[in-house]
Parts: C-alpha cells; structure tokens; sequence
C-alpha cells in the first residue's frame, strides 16, 4: 500500500508524497478531512486518489442540529481539530472540536460572526478570517480555543469572496486566498504586521475553499470545482488531483493514523504477553499464523503462545472495503530458572541469618509474599520471622522462585531490668541488681568486668553500667538503658579550734565555727556547738566537727582542747621566771630571777597582744579586755626565749 503523509500545523512536516512507513510491528497512513459548509457531512478523503473512505454527519454537544461545517484545522501539538459549524438554533457560527470516530462535535462557544477558515500560526494560537457576509468581513482575529472568545489581529481587505488562511512554517508566515474569478494570494507575519502580494503562476480553477499545509513550501488546497490542486508559497499552482468530491470541500486538514502493534515479543513458560493495537478504532480483529482468532475482538490480546500476530483495525482513516492486515509481530516462549535456597532458619531478636539463593540472571527477595526493597542480590540478611523466597530472572527476563521458602523463626530476648542507687559519695558503693535466670556479665562503660557474673555488683566508680543476660534458647541481650553511677566527692572540712586549754571549773564556751559553716560537733563535753569543762573533766579531748552536704556526702576534722584542773591560785614557773595567778580574771605578775630582755604576749593563733621591755624584775600585765581563753606569755633574755601558757578565766 501506498501512503500519503502530511498536515497543516505549525509541527514539523513531511513532504507531500505517497509512501509505506512499516516496520514488523505497523504501519502508519495519513488521510484528507474535508467537510462541506452546504451539509451536515464531512468526509475523509484516501490521499493517493482522494476517493472517499469514509462520511459522517457530525453531532453537535449543544446549539441544535448543524447544517454546515466551514473550516477544520488541527492543533500542532495535541492534535486535536477544530472546526466551524453552523447550528440550526444559533446565529453566528461556533467553535468545537471534533472526534472523527464518532462524528462528535464538542462546542467550544459561538464565534460571534461568520468565520470562514481557521489556523494555528507559529506559537500554537488559533486565528480566523471571517468571510465576505460576516458583520466584520476579511478580518483575521486572534480565537480563545476555551472560550471562543476573539481579539482582533488586522483587517485584510483584498479581494471578494472566500477567506482562506493557512499558517506556513517554513517562513513563519499566515497565507491568505481571496476571490472567485481573480484569487488575491497574500502573506503575512503572525503579528499582522506587514501584508505582502504573491503573483500567481498557473491556473487557479476558481474560489479557493481550504487549504492545508505539506511540507516546506507547498499546500494542497479544495477549490469551487470540488477538486484538490497543490499551491507553492511562491505563487505556483499546479495540476489537479483526482476526481471530483461529493462536494465543495471548504475546510481541510491531514490527519495520520498509527497502526502498529506494541508490547512485549516475548513470554515465559505459564505466563502471556498483551499485544496492544494502536487506539482510536471502533472495531478490532486478532489473528494467529494468518487465521482469525475467535473472540479476539479488543484492542488489547493476551498471547498464550508462540507464535505470528496480527490485528485489522477500523478507524477514521479505514478505507470502506477494508484494509490489508498490518505488519504483524512474531511472539516467542522463553524458560524459567530453577530457583534453590539455603540458610539458618533460626535467629535471635535484632539478628540476622543469611540467606543465598541460586545465582546468576537478576533476583529479588520476598518477605511472605511482598517484594523486599532493594533486596536484589543472589543473598540476604534475614531478621524477622517469617517465610522469604527469591524470584529470579533469567537472562531470558522469566522469573521464578523457589518451590517452598524459608520460613525463619526468632527467638525473643531476655527482658533486662536493672535496679540500684545511681549515685553514692566517694569511698563508697551502690549494689546494682537484675533479677536474672541465664547467665550474666556486667559492663562499666561497654567493657565487661572481670568477674563480674552474678546478678549482683557492688559499684564504686563512676561511668554507665550494664549486664547481658543470655537465656536458655542462647539469645543475649543487655538493660535498654543501662545505671549511670555518679560518684560525688567529699566534702573538704577544716575545724581549727581556737580555745585549746580550759579550766574544769569554767562555765560551757561555743566551739570555734567549722568550714563550711553549718555542720555539727561531737566529742566529750560537746553538746551542739558549746564546749563544758567541767562535763569533760581533766585530759585532752578530741573535739570532731562534721559536715554533710547537699549530695548527702560527709566529711570532718578534729581539733582538740587541753582541760586542767586549775584549783586555786596556780602559779606557773619555768626556768627562774614565773606567772600568777594563773588562771586570773586578766592581770597576772611575771616575775623573773633576773633581769628579762622581753616580754611578749600571744593568743593561741599567734597574734602578738603585748611586747614590752621590763625596767624591773616583776612585770604587772592586765589582759582584762581580752576573752577567757589560753595566752601564750615569752621571755626572751641572755639571748634566750622561755614560753608558757595564761589563762584567763571568765
């Protein structure tokens, strides 16, 4: 057969000729739509001899009955034609697509005047000319192609009767017929800027009344004489083509018809393959090695064996005695793979066994019937319970999996639970515990300790603490969170006791304030913070201040005091020098044997109270004003230095 491929769109074109495009899957013919403006018919023309294959009587959406078409062109890129249709109940002219299959015209709106051809120009918008008996005649117009809705582009003006534009992509330019016995043959650029004359070359045979665009620089127009004729952008026309049609052809347009056969060539042993017929027919039949298949009636034909395919297809470009069979397809039946698996069918919870099945060609793992993600390898990792099996493919693209799976089992963990003090003082411990069955180790900070088996463990340093537990199915696991033990340091308590010495018959003294300052004293003598002499009695007595603080860690120190008896007036002497009354109210006599270089005074912290130079051998000291308490008194004489104690008694 022989094939004639073109249309009038801004897409790209193919050249006016008659030709076979076949491969082993279809063909591809195109036709001629031509629809008269004087009738309810449009008809599709056979382009190697412009007979009629098919006619139809469109139907309208909405508007009433239509009684004439005036143009058609077709969308360059949805493909879609629209047309001009004059309705009984409407005035005017409307806007539609329509759907040759069905002869069904979707009205878009109403035009508004008499619009007598129609193209889409270089950036996909629809434009159209009205006619000589329009209310604004030969005017080109800009059209909403979802309203109808029409914005004025320029005025034309040359010539009578007609009204023909046809957009050329070649040059990017709208041609424009006009006239019955002299034809006015213009261009102009899109925008409607500049209008330019072409002379014509040949004979006209009348009123152009379509045109539509082929290739480079040619069109095939309909004339008054129902004849088609080729035109050139440069003015030439030339012979006519074929018999007269049915009647004045005043819209035309190319439309193309894909007839092939798509799908896969190939299935595997049990399965099928579909075998898809182009779209767009109204009848469809199959064919296997040349005969008919009974029932293959759809478009889609699932093939079950090997084998020639083939489909007859009636659509818009069927010719009325039917059409040759396309190219058909060969479809062959290719084997499966033999799939095995192997692998530990029992795990732990929160491990894996691996599982490897047969290899070579393309795998994918299943998990009780869905597929794994990205578990493509000829092994994987199982963790769940569960029934896994492969599906492999071949290097023939058939799949199939193992007669029976792998159904893995995972045993549950021990439950570890941890209890204990999580924070003690330093020098101390917390004893940790689980109440374990298996076997156990416990772990400071992720390294196991040794020895450390029982379910018990006394912890006396600082870091996170853990134990693993293995149960008696051999699963092991360890506490979610393990014990972070924090050890809190001592605190550092000093206690310097400034009352060292006392009398058994003074009255009860406050002890000296410890750091930090509000712990608690203990020791003979001591009740809360008051020191009795006369509770202790004679002796040297540890005095203990301690101190908790907020961790509720403790620490002390000791300090101690000297207790004497103290009877009477006791008279202190030492190397030929002497002090009384000692313990006194605060004067006391300090008498030497000889002459004394110094005499100095201290508290018990060191500091110095009195220094004076003795003018005799008997020196009268008052320490009234000091507190009860022990003094230190040192001699210094013949370069040599005596020191003994006061007491003053308060």
């Amino acid at each position: 057969m022989k094939i004639f491929l073109s249309r009038c769109t801004k897409a790209a074109f193919v050249a006016f000729a008659f030709f076979l495009i076949s491969n082993v899957q279809g063909q591809s013919i195109t036709r001629l739509v031509g629809a008269s403006p004087f009738q309810d018919s449009l008809w599709v023309f056979d382009t190697t001899n412009f007979v009629v294959i098919k006619r139809m009587a469109p139907t309208p959406s909405s508007g009433g009955s239509i009684t004439g078409t005036n143009t058609i062109t077709k969308h360059p890129v949805s493909g879609a034609l629209y047309v001009v249709v004059k309705q009984s109940a409407q005035s005017g002219r409307s806007l539609g697509t329509i759907d040759l299959n069905t002869g069904m015209v979707s009205i878009i709106g109403n035009l508004g005047d008499n619009f007598s051809s129609l193209t889409f120009n270089g950036n996909n918008t629809l434009l159209g000319v009205t006619g000589d008996g329009a209310s604004v005649p030969e005017t080109v117009f800009r059209i909403n192609t979802s309203t109808a809705a029409t914005s004025l582009l320029r005025a034309l003006g040359n010539g009578a009767d007609g009204e023909i534009i046809c957009y050329n992509p070649t040059d990017n330019m709208v041609y424009h017929w006009s006239g019955n016995g002299t034809i006015v043959y213009e261009k102009f650029d899109t925008s409607g800027v500049t209008v330019t004359n072409i002379p014509i070359i040949g004979t006209t045979n009348g009123e152009t009344f379509g045109m539509v665009h082929l290739s480079g620089n040619t069109f095939i127009g309909s004339n008054i004489s129902s004849r088609f004729q080729r035109w050139n952008a440069n003015g030439t026309v030339g012979a006519q083509y074929g018999n007269s049609a049915p009647d004045d052809i005043r819209g035309t347009a190319l439309i193309t018809c894909q007839r092939s056969i798509s799908g896969t060539l190939t299935f595997c042993a049990g399965d099928s393959t579909a075998l898809t017929m182009s779209a767009g027919g109204t009848a469809y039949q199959w064919y296997m090695n040349g005969a008919v298949i009974p029932g293959a009636t759809n478009q889609i034909y699932y093939a079950r064996q090997a084998g020639w395919y083939n489909c007859r297809i009636t659509d818009m470009c069927s010719l009325s005695s039917g059409d040759t069979l396309a190219a058909g397809v060969t479809v062959q039946q290719l084997s499966l793979p033999v799939v095995t698996l192997s692998g530990n069918n029992t795990i732990c919870a929160n491990d894996s066994t691996l599982l490897t099945g047969t290899s070579g060609g393309t795998s994918q793992w299943y998990f009780n019937g869905v597929a794994i993600n990205g578990a493509t390898s000829n092994t994987y990792y199982a963790t769940a319970a569960g029934v896994y099996n492969m599906v492999k493919t071949n290097l023939n693209g058939c799949s199939d999996s193992a007669a029976a799976g792998i159904t893995v089992t995972v045993n549950s963990l021990p439950v570890v639970t941890l209890s204990g003090n999580n924070t003690i003082c330093a020098g101390d411990s917390t004893l940790l515990s689980s109440a374990s069955s298996g076997t156990t180790q416990w772990y400071l900070n992720g390294t196991a300790i040794n020895g450390a088996t029982n379910n018990s463990y006394y912890a006396s340093a600082p870091g996170v603490y853990n134990m693993t537990e293995t149960n008696l199915n051999g699963c092991t696991d360890s506490a979610a969170t393990g014990i972070t033990v924090t050890v809190n340091p001592l605190p550092v308590v000093t206690y310097v006791e400034s009352q060292t010495a006392a009398c058994t018959n003074w009255p009860a003294f406050a002890l000296t304030a410890g750091s930090p300052n509000g712990g608690t004293y203990s020791g003979t003598g001591v009740s809360g913070n008051m020191f009795d002499p006369s509770v202790s009695g004679a002796g040297t007595f540890n005095i203990v201040y301690s101190y908790t603080d907020g961790n509720g860690c403790s620490s002390s120190d000791t300090s101690t005091i000297t207790v004497g008896l103290c009877t009477g007036t006791e008279q202190l002497s030492q190397n030929g020098f002497s002090v009384y009354p000692n313990p006194s109210g605060g004067q006391f006599t300090i008498s030497t044997t000889g002459m004394a270089d110094v005499v100095i005074i201290t508290d018990v912290l060191g500091r110095e109270l009195v220094q004076l130079k003795p003018s005799s051998k008997e020196v009268r000291i008052d320490l009234g004003d000091q507190k009860g308490g022990m003094y230190f008194v040192r001699i210094v004489t013949a370069g040599q230095q005596f020191t003994t104690r006061l007491i003053i008694s308060k």
